[in-house]
C-alpha cells in the first residue's frame, strides 16, 4: 500500500478497474485531469536546470497538452496562475 501522496505502484489492476479507468480517461473530467497533469508536470519540468531537465519528455508533454487538450490549456492556466489569464486579456485589448 502506497504512503500518503505517493503513487501506488503495486496496485493490482483488474479487467475492470482498467476498463473503469479507461472510461474515466476518454470523459470530459478525465481530459481535465489530465490536462493538469501535464500542466502541473510540465511547469516543474520546465524549472529543472542542467542535464536532469530532461528537454525531450518536456518537449513532448508540452506536444500533447497542446494537441490533445486544446481550449483547456487557458483554463487550467486560469485556475493556477492568474497573471497568465491577465497577460492574455490585455493581449486580446491590444
Amino acid at each position: 500500500m502506497a504512503k500518503k501522496n505517493e503513487v501506488d505502484v503495486d496496485m493490482e489492476v483488474t479487467e475492470e478497474t482498467h476498463a473503469d479507468a479507461r472510461n474515466l480517461a476518454n470523459s470530459m473530467r478525465g481530459n481535465f485531469i489530465m490536462a493538469k497533469a501535464l500542466y502541473h508536470g510540465i511547469k516543474s519540468l520546465d524549472q529543472v536546470e542542467g542535464h536532469m531537465k530532461e528537454t525531450s519528455d518536456l518537449e513532448d508533454m508540452k506536444f500533447l497538452f497542446t494537441n490533445l487538450f486544446p481550449g483547456l490549456g487557458s483554463v487550467i492556466a486560469a485556475q493556477y496562475d492568474p497573471e497568465h489569464l491577465l497577460n492574455t486579456m490585455n493581449a486580446e485589448e491590444e
